[in-house]
């Protein structure tokens, strides 16, 4: 079930998506973490992205992962939702209600698919599957020529800043 349509500016070949509780979503990369394509916390994951900087629509759906056929790239992660509500940003942008998609509090795989469309620009489809128990690994699904996924993935990084 789509739960949300928008778009969003990435930029520092990220963006970000996190649970409204999280006062300071950004990550602190490291090169294992730019190699894998991704540093999470529980309720916060930076992607990275396709591109340095650009575009990207965006959809958000609730249920398993699927239609994922075109994506480049595909990462699932545990993610842990408080607030009832998460956002999607890139890590320039102001914190934004057309963004704000709300979601039960509870336990989810989150898939992110990616696909380039054009020199800047790109989509990106969010897919939130409710679990029992939080997930305890991520998975890199599909990597495109931009990701050197290592044998073990580091699945937590410190707050930026």
């Amino acid at each position: 079930m789509q739960l949300a349509r928008f778009e969003i500016y990435f930029s520092y070949s990220q963006f970000m998506v996190y649970d409204g509780s999280v006062p300071l979503p950004g990550c602190d990369w490291t090169p294992a973490h730019t190699r894998q394509g991704f540093a999470r916390q529980a309720s916060t994951v930076n992607f990275r992205s396709i591109h340095e900087f650009g575009d990207a629509r965006v959809r958000v759906f609730l249920g398993e992962a699927s239609g994922l056929e075109d994506a480049e790239r595909v990462i699932a992660v545990p993610f842990d939702v408080k607030a009832g509500f998460i956002l999607v940003e890139g890590p320039e942008e102001e914190r934004d209600e057309g963004r704000k998609v709300e979601l039960p509090a509870g336990a989810y795989e989150l898939t992110c698919a990616q696909l380039a469309t054009g020199e800047e620009t790109e989509e990106i489809s969010l897919h939130f599957a409710p679990r029992a128990v939080l997930p305890s690994r991520s998975k890199v699904l599909r990597a495109d020529q931009g990701l050197e996924v290592p044998a073990e993935l580091l699945e937590t990084a410190a707050t930026a800043g």
